[in-house]
């Protein structure tokens, strides 16, 4: 099997939230469709994203069933690469804006410690 082609990659934004930005849907080689995966802010990853592919919880118990999701470190990354890719074509101006949002909030933390401590 070559290299996977991704097609069809669709952005559904929300309101940036804890690191949440929203939602992509995918077709895997003109044959397979993959949706409701949730695109978080990542500082931890080099790309600055990650990707959480769907689950379903299991109605008694605690038990959690993964419903689709790359089984190799080179598939996740070919995933990341496209749909980052299309990210940034469609969120300039809200991905700008949520990292205005979240230094503003780092700022706003650090002015009220320092009136803390000044006090």
């Amino acid at each position: 099997m070559g290299d996977m082609k991704l097609s069809e990659i669709k952005i559904m934004l929300k309101n940036p939230k804890d690191g949440f930005l929203g939602f992509v849907s995918f077709v895997i080689d003109d044959s397979l469709f993959i949706g409701n995966v949730a695109i978080y802010q990542s500082a931890n990853r080099q790309e600055g994203f990650r990707l959480v592919f769907p689950e379903k919880k299991s109605a008694v118990g605690s038990e959690v069933f993964k419903i689709v999701f790359p089984i190799s470190e080179k598939a996740y990354q070919a995933i990341v690469e496209a749909v980052v890719e299309k990210f940034r074509e469609v969120s300039g101006p809200i991905l700008a804006m949520s990292e205005k949002n979240r230094n503003s909030g780092e700022e706003a933390r650090n002015e009220r410690q320092g009136e803390r401590d000044t006090r």
